[in-house]
């Protein structure tokens, strides 16, 4: 297995990946410790997506709970689902608001985040019938039928790309908060931590391995 350390070492590619028994190749690692407990936590779930093991206590996922909105709530929560979590998530020594937004397009969920201080009258000022104090917040990943390009190229050239729809869990570990971003049909997972805006820097990129054919 070959490793090509560029820049100072901060970015690591390994052209033939990095197995984990879970079944993701690395591609991609800045910082290599998180990159390589991310791989062996991460697992499949039932709907396609990825999670992570729920016995690997070097891995918090957050606790997500349940937005109360004003106004009529949809009579399912499929495509219509709000959660909130406390969470430090740019890393700066303050909780923040995050609101985690689920709707479909073409009846496929996609996720999207929102970010807010911890004190934000947000959901207080947002109903079911009118999201706009949520969507007005410059501090946000909001891509549902957009693309989130992932910086290694494939074999051939060719670049690896999120997209349309989204799915996103959020973390902690070691007392930092980072962001895992997928897409059907769920190969590639980028770990990111939040910048601020709608920038996020990858900080790891894996990519689930084919099933064997039978």
């Amino acid at each position: 297995m070959m490793h090509r350390i560029l820049v100072a070492g901060l970015w690591t590619l390994l052209s033939g990946g990095f197995a984990w028994a879970a079944g993701y190749d690395l591609l991609m690692s800045r910082e290599e410790r998180l990159c390589r407990q991310v791989g062996e936590a991460l697992i499949p779930l039932s709907d396609g997506s990825v999670g992570f093991r729920p016995d690997d206590e070097r891995i918090r996922p957050l606790a997500w709970q349940p937005v109360q909105l004003g106004g009529d709530a949809p009579k399912t929560t499929r495509c219509s689902e709000l959660q909130q979590a406390l969470v430090d998530l740019n890393n700066d020594g303050r909780q923040d608001l995050v609101i985690r937004t689920r709707f479909c397009m073409k009846g496929k969920p996609s996720d999207s985040l929102y970010l807010f201080p911890e004190d934000s009258p947000v959901l207080q000022q947002a109903t079911w019938q009118d999201l706009t104090p949520l969507h007005a917040t410059p501090d946000k990943f909001e891509r549902t039928g957009g693309t989130y390009l992932l910086q290694v190229g494939e074999a051939g050239g060719a670049s690896a790309v999120l997209r349309t729809l989204f799915a996103i869990e959020s973390f902690v570990m070691d007392g930092r908060a980072y962001v895992s971003l997928t897409s059907p049909p769920y190969i590639y997972v980028v770990i990111a931590s939040y910048q601020g805006g709608d920038s996020f820097r990858d900080l790891c990129y894996l990519r689930r391995q084919p099933s064997p054919i039978r």
